[in-house]
């Protein structure tokens, strides 16, 4: 209860949608009203979950969501929201992660998704073993 997490699986019938535009910059979007971090982009469109993958680094306080990339010779990105499967019932998978160091100028010359920590240090990161996704999407459908 105190996780705010349904109870029981989510339907997706199109009672639990709230319009929540106005956040979108005005792009349509609803919110699941039983589950605040699915949504879906319009009334057909399907929905994602955002906390499907947590990146879970090396150190202990190093886990975050959003973009890394798959390996480091394709450089194909993969993010943390997913496709879900009606009924759902919220689940978050935790995926090891590495950073590799990069300049930033040999970043954006590569045009790559970089991160500049606080000391003037850049990196990417990759999947340590990307075959941890495979238990991901036997639940959630690749977004």
């Amino acid at each position: 209860m105190l996780l705010h997490e349904p109870i029981c699986d989510v339907t997706g019938h199109e009672n639990e949608w709230v319009d929540v535009s106005e956040m979108g910059g005005g792009s349509l979007m609803y919110q699941n009203s039983r589950c605040s971090a699915l949504f879906k982009d319009g009334i057909e469109s399907k929905a994602y979950y955002l906390n499907a993958i947590v990146w879970k680094g090396v150190e202990d306080y190093d886990t975050f969501t959003g973009s890394v990339y798959i390996d480091d010779k394709d450089f194909e990105l993969i993010g943390s929201s997913q496709f879900v499967k009606f009924p759902f019932k919220p689940k978050t998978f935790y995926i090891d992660v590495v950073r590799v160091p990069i300049s930033k100028e040999e970043a954006e010359k590569r045009n790559l998704h970089y991160t500049e920590d606080g000391f003037n240090e850049c990196y990417y990161t990759i999947l340590k073993d990307p075959k941890q996704l495979n238990r991901v999407f036997k639940y959630y459908d690749k977004k």
